[in-house]
C-alpha cells in the first residue's frame, strides 16, 4: 500500500507542474488482448478487454510525460478458462507513469512510443478464497496517432505490459483531446 501511495503521490507532483502549460493531452482506449497471470496459488491465462485513460504533458514537439490508469476485465474466453482454472480473477487495474515520444510521418500523422512503469494491482479467488497481490512492473506501448486541427486525436496501437505476477498483450483502439 505504501509503494502505490507515493506513486500516486509522484505522479501528481510531476503533473501538477505539468498542467498550466497549453501542451495538455487527456484521452482514453479501449482494446482487447491476452492476459498471463503468475500468481501466488495458481496460474490464470485468457483474454482481457483493457480500458486505459491519462493525462499527457508534451515537454516539446516530440516528447512528453503521461500518466494514466489502465483497468481491465475478464473477456469471453476468460470466462471460459476461469470454470477450468482453480483461480478466478476478479479485478485488474492500476496507474502507470510513462515517458511518450512521437516521430512525424506527416502533418496530424505521427508514430508514437510510451515506456514506462506501471502499479499491477490483482484481486483473485482460489477456491472460494479472496487474495490479492501488487507489483510494479514495466509498460511499453506503440502505435499510429492522428490529430486533427481542431485537437481531436485517434490512435491505435499494442501494448505490453509485464512484471512478476502479470503479462499483458493488447490492441487498442483511443482518442484524446489536445489542448
Amino acid at each position: 500500500m505504501r509503494l502505490k501511495t507515493v506513486f500516486i503521490l509522484l505522479s501528481l507532483t510531476l503533473l501538477s507542474q505539468a498542467a498550466v502549460a497549453n501542451d495538455n493531452i487527456i484521452g482514453g482506449s479501449i482494446g482487447y488482448g491476452a492476459q498471463n497471470f503468475n500468481l501466488k496459488y495458481d496460474a490464470n491465462d485468457g483474454d482481457t478487454v483493457p480500458f486505459d485513460v491519462y493525462y499527457r504533458h508534451m515537454l516539446s514537439d516530440y516528447m512528453g510525460v503521461e500518466a494514466g490508469y489502465t483497468r481491465s476485465s475478464d473477456g469471453i474466453l476468460s470466462d471460459f478458462a476461469s470454470m477450468l482454472s482453480t483461480a478466478y480473477v476478479s479485478s485488474y487495474g492500476g496507474p502507470r507513469l510513462s515517458l511518450y515520444g512521437q516521430y512525424p510521418l506527416s502533418h496530424g500523422n505521427a508514430l508514437y512510443a510510451k515506456v514506462g512503469v506501471a502499479y499491477h494491482d490483482v484481486a483473485y479467488t482460489v477456491k472460494d478464497v479472496k487474495h490479492h497481490e501488487s507489483k510494479v512492473g514495466g509498460d511499453l506501448q506503440v502505435g499510429w496517432e492522428k490529430r486533427f486541427h481542431n485537437g481531436m486525436g485517434i490512435n491505435v496501437g499494442y501494448q505490453f505490459a509485464h512484471s512478476s505476477i502479470l503479462t499483458m498483450n493488447n490492441l487498442y483502439v483511443g482518442t484524446s483531446y489536445r489542448f
